[in-house]
């Protein structure tokens, strides 16, 4: 083994350390994340940027390591063909920022993903819904619909600005809201 290192050129050592560098860090970080121990490690590697842009998400340490890993198994791919140096170093670096981009890619489409789930109630603002509990007339006490918002059937109380009381099981369109907790409806 130490005689193929050494017969070795210094560009074809460079190619296989990134490669197995990278690849080594590439396993030891998949074998955690599915035993649920890298996110506090990876926390104190990525740099945490509050503008989740591409352009934050690109120089992390995941997507240097995608670099680095795609460099080096495409550059000892290349030379192993025989292509010249300068075409090799140029398809592997082109290789490794392909490599990067995507990563950083699947990262922001990731972080765009998150949703913390508190409901917004001006969302429910042109639904429909349905009483539950009976809303008195003319804003003279409160009611309950049940109404989807966000995804989500929720119980909210209602009033109205009708003549009438609104009966449970009737069908009501929100309006608008009234003390940011309270919905207003008027019968469908």
């Amino acid at each position: 083994m130490m005689e193929w290192a050494v017969s070795l050129s210094f560009v074809e050592k460079v190619y296989w350390a990134s490669a197995i560098l990278a690849t080594g860090l590439f396993l030891v970080l998949t074998v955690l994340a599915f035993l649920g121990v890298d996110g506090d490690a990876q926390e104190a590697v990525d740099v945490e940027v509050e503008d989740p842009s591409l352009g934050s998400q690109f120089f992390t340490f995941k997507s240097m390591l995608g670099f680095f890993m795609l460099f080096g198994w495409s550059g000892l791919g290349c030379m192993e063909m025989g292509l010249p140096l300068w075409v090799t170093a140029l398809l592997s670096v082109f290789a490794g920022g392909v490599m990067m981009f995507v990563t950083a890619t699947i990262f922001y489409g990731m972080s765009r993903m998150t949703d913390n789930g508190t409901m917004r109630i001006k969302n429910a603002v042109n639904s429909l819904g349905e009483v539950y509990l009976i809303i008195p007339a003319s804003r003279s006490g409160v009611g309950k619909v049940q109404i989807t918002v966000q995804g989500a059937l929720r119980e909210l109380d209602a009033m109205t600005d009708d003549a009438d009381p609104i009966p449970t099981g009737s069908i009501v369109k929100v309006i608008d809201i009234i003390n940011e907790r309270i919905l207003l409806v008027t019968r469908k």
